[in-house]
């Protein structure tokens, strides 16, 4: 049962809140449904790792076939690069696709929920992170004027590697596996 007072989970048997010391009364154990445990309630993918796999499955994705696609718009229709940047926005297109592609998988392993998708889905959030600093240290230099002009710093895939750390739903959900 769930404390009408504070929230607090009740044991079955209890006639007090275990939290609060709150007396239950006999039309709250009644009507009241049963507690659901901690590993059934948080299971699935739901909530925020719907969220993420989402991320995973479309937002990253996406976003990398827009900036590929702007990317080629811009080097056949505007002013002219040098040799040197083309061939980096060449390459930071190849390693944008890649770890989209790699994002894409990750995604579909979450949401099947098969082993060893929470290290993959670590690893390519990781390569998103490192991939982000290196673009944005890339266009801005380091410098101690620029230091805090990195605002391109991707902060989601940092967010979402903690999540995927310390969530109780991915604990229950991937339970099986050793991440």
């Amino acid at each position: 049962m769930v404390c009408t007072n504070c929230g607090a989970l009740i044991p079955d048997r209890a006639f007090k809140c275990p939290s609060c010391g709150r007396p239950m009364r006999a039309t709250e154990v009644l009507a009241s449904p049963p507690a659901l445990d901690e590993k059934i309630r948080y299971a699935g993918v739901e909530g925020w790792l719907a969220a993420l796999v989402l991320y995973l499955i479309l937002l990253l994705p996406a976003g990398t076939v827009l900036d590929v696609g702007v990317g080629i718009w811009y080097l056949l229709a505007g002013p002219r690069a040098g040799v040197g940047e083309t061939l980096f926005s060449v390459f930071a297109w190849l390693l944008g696709t890649l770890v989209a592609g790699s994002a894409l998988y990750a995604g579909i392993k979450l949401l099947n929920r098969t082993p060893n998708a929470v290290t993959l889905a670590k690893r390519v959030l990781m390569c998103c992170l490192i991939g982000g600093l290196v673009l944005s240290v890339q266009r801005h230099g380091v410098s101690r004027e620029n230091l805090w002009g990195l605002e391109e710093i991707p902060i989601l895939p940092v967010i979402c590697y903690a999540y995927l750390s310390m969530s109780r739903r991915v604990a229950n959900t991937y339970r099986h596996q050793t991440a």
